[in-house]
């Protein structure tokens, strides 16, 4: 939701300085174009496609880029249901279930444990394939725009 309130902050440099009306009524990212650290390694850049049809780029110090992740791996408090939008997950518990069926995994952020969930034994592989698969094209990306 803060990506929401910067990009109608971001709007001041496409479109001159906002009027009230317009800063209280943040636009709607319909989709995010690209997003990642600038060649320098100094900045991060998202580049966003509005709902109106317009596009925005925004260049971000390291500093706010943290926020704008640690806002964004709140719990969505508006929502009707609660429901995590992103989370940094610095540690994976992982156990067998008693019964050999499943591997339970319950990720951990910052402020504790996230759900638990299970990937039935019968699909491990396929899990760890396509995790090793979407980690490769991940690293690939990153030394892209590097």
């Amino acid at each position: 939701m803060r990506l929401l309130l910067i990009a109608a902050f971001a709007l001041y440099n496409m479109s001159g300085p906002l009027t009230a009306q317009e800063a209280a009524t943040p636009m709607t990212a319909d989709r995010v174009l690209s997003a990642g650290a600038d060649a320098d390694g100094k900045n991060y850049t998202i580049s966003l496609a509005l709902e109106n049809g317009r596009q925005i780029s925004l260049r971000i110090p390291p500093a706010e880029a943290i926020k704008i992740v640690d806002g964004l791996s709140k719990t969505a408090a508006s929502a009707p249901q609660k429901q995590q939008i992103v989370a940094i997950v610095q540690t994976i518990n992982l156990k067998a279930d008693n019964g050999g069926r499943a591997i339970i995994l319950t990720p951990h952020v910052r402020t504790g444990p996230l759900d638990t969930f299970a990937i039935p034994i019968g699909q491990a592989d396929q899990f760890i394939e396509l995790f090793q698969k979407v980690a490769a094209e991940t690293k690939a990306n990153a030394a892209k725009t590097r």
